[in-house]
């Protein structure tokens, strides 16, 4: 059964589906992209992580507020696209209301097919549920 429920996570995160996979806390957050990064402060510039649910990791940079942002292809990982929708499920992170901007904000932005979520704290805030910190961390790490 392990090994089912393993595959069909890989399989959700590849196809960005969760039709079938059922965990203990509810169907897999089917997402699209789950963004992360900090961003504000002077000049409103940032950057982070972007990751597909097909396992496609990019480096995000804003220079300037209202400019758009600048992607690069870090690498595929599809065990970490599955693992993000893992966590994703297991601390409900679509129910998690949290939201702190301020001078410079960070956050974790999820997309899915119908809806957006965001939960975002101060920079040197540790307010933000862990598990959220958590995954941010785990995302900022997947692009040095």
């Amino acid at each position: 059964m392990r090994l089912l429920t393993s595959i069909a996570l890989v399989s959700a995160a590849l196809l960005g589906t969760a039709a079938a996979c059922p965990t203990s806390s509810g169907p897999l957050v089917a997402y699209r992209e789950v963004t992360s990064g900090c961003a504000g402060g002077v000049t409103g510039g940032g950057g982070g992580a972007a990751l597909l649910a097909d396992g496609r990791l990019y480096r995000w940079e804003r220079q300037l507020a209202g400019r758009a942002d600048t992607r690069t292809l870090v690498r595929t990982d599809t065990a970490l696209a599955a693992e993000v929708g893992r966590r994703l499920t297991e601390m409900r992170f679509l129910e998690i209301e949290h939201s702190e901007p301020s001078n410079v904000t960070c956050s974790v932005h999820v997309r899915t097919d119908s809806a957006e979520h965001e939960v975002a704290w101060p920079i040197s805030d540790t307010g933000a549920p862990k598990a959220v910190r958590d995954l941010f961390d785990r995302l900022q790490g997947a692009i040095r």
